[in-house]
């Protein structure tokens, strides 16, 4: 909301990484092959979980992390084209998104949030921000940003679009 993309891609990348975000913000339980966990344990860890009503959309934590990545991964990379010496990865898991797409023969429309985002940062890549200002335009984020307050939701979408401009 307050523009500090950095800051909060930096705190969504401990959460979201290791695709374990329903257990790190305890709205569900690890499922694991190779631990077995006495019903003790079981209980104690479901007695950690938090309510259902305070539970934070995953759908919408993603589509925040995506995004932040896409502004700070995409400048990175035009940096990287130009010069060579400068290897840093800044979100391995857009990253990767990215070359999984490159790799697709056919790239149909973006069925998902994920999707949405690496069509945009693909656009933003070619220099194309309108379509990509026009791929995350539907994204189900802007309208759980403040859920009292449309118009905050729409004052930060307009943040981003500047910002991918």
């Amino acid at each position: 909301r307050l523009g500090k993309v950095q800051d909060a891609h930096s705190c969504m990348m401990d959460v979201c990484m290791h695709g374990k975000n329903r257990e790190l913000l305890a709205q569900g339980l690890a499922f694991s092959r190779f631990q077995d966990k006495t019903p003790e344990q079981e209980r104690a860890e479901r007695l950690r979980q938090l309510p259902y009503h305070m539970h934070i959309n995953l759908e919408v934590l993603d589509s925040a992390h995506h995004l932040c990545a896409m502004l700070l991964e995409v400048p990175n990379l035009a940096l990287q084209a130009m010069d060579t010496s400068k290897r840093g990865v800044i979100s391995k898991v857009l990253r990767r998104a990215l070359e999984h797409h490159d790799k697709q023969v056919f790239v149909g429309p973006p069925e998902n949030a994920k999707e949405a985002v690496v069509s945009a940062a693909k656009s933003l890549q070619r220099g194309d921000w309108q379509s990509a200002c026009e791929a995350v335009e539907d994204l189900k984020l802007w309208d759980h940003i403040d859920v009292g307050n449309p118009a905050s939701g729409q004052k930060v979408k307009q943040m981003i679009k500047e910002k991918m401009k």
